[in-house]
């Protein structure tokens, strides 16, 4: 009884896992989310995957990992692989870099491609500590940046919102801004691309992963925003 038990829960386990059900759930889950991956093919881009899973990865697949904005220098060092095998070592050594970076539970690695897909990207959205590389790429994040409305001349109060969680505070929104290679900060305004700080003002941290400054302005607080995406805003 027990031996039928434990098959019985093992195949409700294995359905469970299921890799069409899987690719289904995660569609649905990245639907409006930043950050995820393509759509086409569904694979989180800090996805862990054991070394099995990696050799049932189609060349699409492992592509698609790479074609995340923030591994665009390494996607360039994938036509160097110029087989299987060395298409799957890059792919570990990536899951190893992500694991370095990244807290205890990046030590579980998935056996299932669309359930790791899934589980990964949930726990990432946990997250709290932007990455430098997060900062400094044009996918970006929103700024919020709140200054008191008495220091704002009256004709360019209507330009500012309304900040609701204060009286008297204007807010200065911009989405999206990243940091250059020059660390100069960024705003894109439409199709255009603007740069409103001096050249030679820099960001450092404050508090790694967590607060960064420009500057002499008030450091900036990151934080995760509902849709995955990070919004750096002064205290």
């Amino acid at each position: 009884t027990l031996l039928s038990a434990a098959a019985v829960n093992r195949r409700w386990r294995e359905a469970g896992r299921n890799d069409t059900l899987w690719k289904r759930e995660t569609k649905k889950l990245w639907q409006g989310k930043k950050g995820t991956g393509t759509i086409e093919e569904l694979i989180f881009w800090r996805s862990r995957f054991t070394k099995d899973t990696v050799s049932r990865l189609s060349k699409s697949q492992i592509f698609a990992i790479f074609d995340h904005p923030l591994l665009s220098q390494k996607k360039a060092m994938l036509k160097e692989c110029d087989d299987r095998a060395k298409l799957e070592r890059f792919l570990q050594v990536h899951m190893l870099d992500i694991i370095s970076e990244g807290p205890e539970d990046g030590r579980l690695f998935f056996s299932d491609i669309y359930f790791g897909s899934y589980a990964c990207s949930v726990m990432d959205a946990q997250r709290e500590a932007i990455s430098p590389a997060e900062l400094c790429t044009p996918f970006g994040y929103d700024m919020y940046f709140k200054i008191p409305a008495e220091d704002v001349d009256e004709d360019d109060r209507d330009s500012l919102t309304k900040y609701d969680e204060a009286e008297n505070i204007l807010l200065y929104h911009h989405s999206t801004c990243f940091f250059d290679e020059s660390r100069d900060f960024k705003i894109v305004v439409g199709d255009s691309l603007h740069s409103y700080h001096p050249m030679d003002l820099k960001w450092g941290w404050t508090d790694l992963g967590h607060r960064v400054q420009v500057g002499p302005y008030p450091p900036l607080t990151a934080a995760r925003r509902r849709d995955w995406g990070w919004k750096l805003e002064n205290m």
